[in-house]
């Protein structure tokens, strides 16, 4: 019995190191891909003055973003491999040196920042009901009140648990702004 349960504890500790260094990959490769996006913007909007031809030169520098997020990837492997064969004792000081108290709050910020972006097409309808200017203030109050309670969560929340779950904030609200710029053109 003893045996098995050990044999378990390794076989998770084997899953979430693998874990670990597979999702950092694929931010790092999301993240690179993002760096090349934002530079192709620039530089269309630099260069070309009409949209035809910023997205002409937006549709000819797919292969450019392509190799963004695979050469992103791969430094993320190589980068996360590193730092999984360091050991957990390292993990900790690279976290303490490296992300430090601000950057955690940084990253933690990514949750409530989601929750506002959630329920920020509900603010449209408050600015009808209550109008323009008691309703700005009105949401202004209600995104203070999404941090306010986000930051005591903080000081109770495990500390594992906080850099997962503001990258996880940080992604959704990505991806919300991805949806909506992107696949639903009309929303913005």
């Amino acid at each position: 019995m003893d045996t098995h349960s050990s044999n378990a504890k390794h076989l998770f500790r084997v899953v979430q190191r693998i874990l670990s260094v597979g999702g950092f990959s694929v931010l790092a490769g999301f993240c690179a891909f993002g760096l090349s996006w934002l530079v192709i913007l620039i530089i269309a909007g630099i260069h070309f003055k009409t949209l035809g031809e910023k997205i002409d030169f937006w549709a000819k520098c797919m292969p450019i973003l392509k190799a963004g997020g695979i050469v992103g990837f791969f430094i993320g492997l190589v980068i996360s491999l590193k730092t999984a064969k360091a050991g957990p004792k390292a993990i900790a000081e690279s976290k303490i040196k490296y992300i430090g108290f601000r950057g955690r709050i940084r990253i933690y910020m990514g949750a409530p920042i989601f929750v506002i972006a959630l329920i920020a097409p509900f603010f449209e309808s408050l600015l009808n009901k209550l109008g323009t200017e008691t309703g700005v203030y009105v949401a202004l109050g209600i995104a203070l009140a999404i941090v306010a309670v986000s930051l005591f969560l903080y000081e109770r929340v495990p500390a594992k648990y906080i850099v997962p779950t503001g990258i996880v904030g940080w992604l959704l609200t990505l991806s919300m702004i991805i949806w909506f710029a992107f696949l639903k053109p009309k929303a913005f």
